[in-house]
């Protein structure tokens, strides 16, 4: 039984190893850009301590402005210079276009055929959608008295939590739901057709995101908005 034992813990060091050595000689041979050491699974998700940004920050003055992380199985490229930015995106847009088809996304987007379908002519459709459709000068100010709504109510959230005394405005969270509320006025228009599709947002993407959002609502006069914390 030993014996056994100590033979598996044998195997197991050496397919390690072997693993490793194996990865760093493709790594070479691809002309990755420099990435720091990571777990067998887990990849860096160990090096993403929360502020996350501060962390980014802290990795590309180690490793320069172009450094390489694996989240899970999935490597991601890190940017953090202009220069890099440019060359990625205005020059080389199409090729980074594509979004990995993530499993917990196929329900939600129907089949990857809206916001997140990888570039296609199908993407490039959308995309002349959206720009000429949603975001022309026409459809803006259509949608500025809400905005304008929506705004206001922020600041009064803001105002009420002041009252409570001094605490830390995660301004981050705050703007991401203000656009959020924005979206889902200009879809639903009333505060019951608002509250039935945020019930199937949240049966959808419970799974995946109840163990990082807390998600909560306030009701007023006007509608009802939703804000989150994150944990």
């Amino acid at each position: 039984m030993d014996a056994l034992f100590y033979l598996s813990l044998i195997v197991a060091i050496l397919a390690i190893v072997y693993h490793f050595a194996v990865q760093r000689r493709i790594n070479l041979q691809k002309n990755l850009p420099p990435s720091p050491p990571g777990l067998h699974t887990i990849g860096h998700f160990h090096l993403l301590k929360r502020p996350v940004h501060e962390a980014l920050n802290n990795l590309s003055k180690k490793y320069g402005p172009i450094f390489l992380l694996r989240l899970g199985s999935r490597p991601t490229l890190v940017l953090s210079s202009r220069a890099a930015i440019e060359e990625c995106f205005p020059n080389n847009d199409i090729i980074c276009a594509n979004r990995p088809l993530l499993p917990s996304r196929r329900i939600p987007q129907y089949k990857f055929t809206t916001m997140e379908d990888p570039y296609s002519y199908h993407w490039c459709n959308l995309r002349r959608f959206t720009v000429l459709e949603i975001f022309s000068a026409k459809s803006l100010q259509m949608s500025s008295e809400i905005r304008a709504e929506e705004v206001k109510f922020m600041i009064k959230h803001l105002y009420k939590r002041s009252l409570e005394g001094v605490w830390k405005v995660d301004v981050k969270s705050h703007f991401y739901m203000l656009d959020f509320n924005i979206m889902m006025e200009m879809v639903a228009g009333d505060e019951e057709q608002l509250l039935k599709g945020w019930s199937h947002l949240v049966i959808l993407l419970d799974i995946n995101i109840a163990s990082y959002l807390e998600f909560g609502y306030v009701s007023v006069k006007s509608g009802i908005r939703f804000w989150y914390h994150l944990l």
